[in-house]
């Protein structure tokens, strides 16, 4: 019921609109108006074009000034209140982080700027020699198969338990994505869920804008495994192939240079169709040959959890010895970074098809060649870290960025959203955020928050108290739920305590020199601060940016959450 409480621009957005609508009745008569309000009695009054008619183009009367005065840059895909308020807030995050270290910093402080320092400085990845950052990761991980020789590593088997460290480190999903799920039947416990990595993108307010380089990097992916399944496709043009396949190219073959491969570049563009191909099938949820009998995990076909033992005995039943898959080794492994204690009797979630979902990935899985398969996760992770790669990836990347018709952000205004987690996620946002409301925040902007929440919760019980449509026991339960609404403002408390925040981010060390090892970390403690909440339930628990340009309404915990973002100017 509380789905249209979004954000503040989305609110002032309304209201421009509404107050146009206004303003319309108001004179009277189409085209004929003298207006008399004023910019301090509404605030968008600029964004309108007082001279079109409203009767023949009222979105011009209404917006039409909108984009004048905030034109689109080059390489910028889409401009709206959202944008112009997570512009402004990463200007000012900058300006904070790109400060002299002072004496008084908070030990959090300091590690947010060294992390800014590092992801803005190039010179140490362009002229000190951090170039192919990747190949550790190869070296790390045994090799990268399609390279062939020694270079490719000696696995001939899958390992899902080296594809779980690869997800882990870098805090992405490869083939299963691991998730936080809210139970809806036990409000005091979380669970894991496990599902189909389908490079599905949230719906967002704003559709056609990414948030992000990671969306952009999930279109990609999308868009690419759409295109016909072919076996090779060395013949085509560049212009003709997907352009996150092109970016999978440029990264083979920057490999292939740094690691002396002699494998042609024809041979490799073959090999990442071939890992094209993988992938749609991951992401079509696999293959199920007809005709095939899928058993239940579990006798009780409505029962909504599963212990893991359970999951290794379904998973026996089916394959055999043919997947190596032990899924209690396996989740202990994405869960590594995390205080989750994992054992056979650990639960995760059962959605409704989760047995056809988990034998189609694990059949398609194993039908496929390893060299395609551990490429596949190597790659994955490769583009997710393109952003802060040496040089040249950088430039591929954000070549690909604009083939794709994304935003490229000026290196600082990246950086800026990198740190702060501007997406959403929670990383340094809370050290960021111990800067921000100790140096830049107005205590005054919290308490017009807190009215307008008070204010939400106050009308929506007259509208129940109203409703004709309801009973009397209805109406008391939807009362004393509203009354239960939990209400986290700006940010979590302990935001504001050096010692807390210290303990809070002690095992995330962070380089001044080395950005795509703190990108990893990052991206890890993302995923390992979501996924450790499946010990716990908490409704106050932030999970997360502060500085994430959003307020919303989470039903599955009953809370509303306005960000300190949406106080800020």
């Amino acid at each position: 019921m509380w789905g249209f409480f979004r954000s503040k621009p989305v609110l002032r957005s309304k209201m421009m609109i509404i107050g146009a609508v206004w303003m319309v009745w108001w004179v009277g008569a189409c085209g004929a108006a003298t207006l008399q309000l004023t910019e301090q009695d509404f605030p968008e009054i600029h964004f309108m074009n007082l001279t079109a008619d409203p009767c023949t183009d009222f979105y011009q009367f209404a917006c039409g000034n909108f984009g004048n005065l905030h034109p689109l840059r080059d390489g910028q895909a889409l401009i709206d209140q959202f944008s112009l308020l997570e512009d402004a807030l990463a200007e000012t995050v900058q300006g904070l982080l790109s400060a002299p270290i002072r004496g008084d910093d908070a030990a959090v402080v300091k590690k947010a700027k060294f992390a800014f320092q590092a992801c803005t400085d190039r010179t140490f990845s362009e002229t000190i020699g951090l170039r192919s950052p990747e190949v550790e990761v190869v070296n790390k991980y045994g090799g990268f198969p399609i390279l062939g020789g020694r270079y490719g590593g000696a696995n001939p088997e899958p390992s899902w338990n080296e594809i779980a460290d690869i997800a882990a480190e870098f805090g992405i999903s490869i083939f299963f994505t691991p998730s936080l799920y809210a139970d809806a039947l036990n409000a005091s416990r979380n669970l894991l869920r496990i599902s189909s990595d389908g490079m599905g993108i949230p719906v967002q307010f704003r559709p056609m804008a990414s948030e992000s380089y990671e969306d952009a990097i999930e279109e990609g992916f999308q868009d690419m495994v759409k295109q016909p399944a072919t076996a090779q496709r060395v013949q085509s043009t560049q212009s003709t192939i997907p352009a996150m396949e092109v970016l999978l190219r440029k990264l083979v073959l920057k490999l292939k240079r740094a690691m002396g491969s002699e494998r042609s570049d024809e041979y490799l563009y073959g090999r990442v169709a071939n890992v094209s191909n993988f992938l749609k099938g991951i992401y079509s949820a696999g293959y199920i040959p007809e005709g095939t009998e899928i058993g239940p995990i579990v006798n009780d076909t409505s029962a909504t959890v599963v212990t893991l033992r359970q999951l290794n005995e379904w998973t026996a039943l089916h394959f055999g010895n043919t997947v190596q898959l032990d899924w209690v080794e396996y989740t202990r492994r994405l869960l590594q970074y995390t205080q989750v204690e994992v054992d056979a009797d650990f639960l995760i979630l059962r959605p409704l098809e989760m047995e056809t979902m988990l034998f189609g990935i694990l059949n398609w899985v194993r039908m496929n060649d390893w060299e395609i398969v551990k490429s596949a996760a190597l790659l994955r992770a490769f583009t997710y870290t393109a952003a802060d790669s040496d040089v040249e990836t950088r430039k591929d990347f954000e070549d690909y960025l604009v083939q794709t018709g994304k935003t490229v952000y000026p290196r600082w205004q990246y950086c800026a959203r990198k740190i702060m987690d501007t997406t959403g996620t929670l990383s340094l946002a809370l050290a960021v955020t111990y800067e921000y409301q100790a140096r830049v925040f107005n205590p005054t902007s919290m308490r017009t928050a807190a009215a307008l929440v008070a204010n939400l919760r106050s009308t929506f019980k007259e509208v129940i108290e109203a409703a004709n449509w309801m009973d009397e026991e209805s109406k008391a339960a939807a009362q004393t739920k509203a009354d239960n609404i939990a209400v986290l403002l700006g940010y979590p408390d302990f935001a504001t305590d050096a010692a807390a925040l210290e303990v809070f981010y002690e095992n995330l060390p962070i380089a001044s020199w080395d950005h795509y090892a703190n990108a990893k970390k990052l991206r890890a403690f993302q995923l390992a601060y979501a996924l450790n909440m499946v010990s716990y339930r908490n409704r106050t628990a932030w999970d997360k940016s502060p500085l994430d340009v959003n307020a919303y309404y989470n039903r599955q915990n009953n809370r509303i959450v306005s960000p300190v973002s949406l106080t800020a100017f």
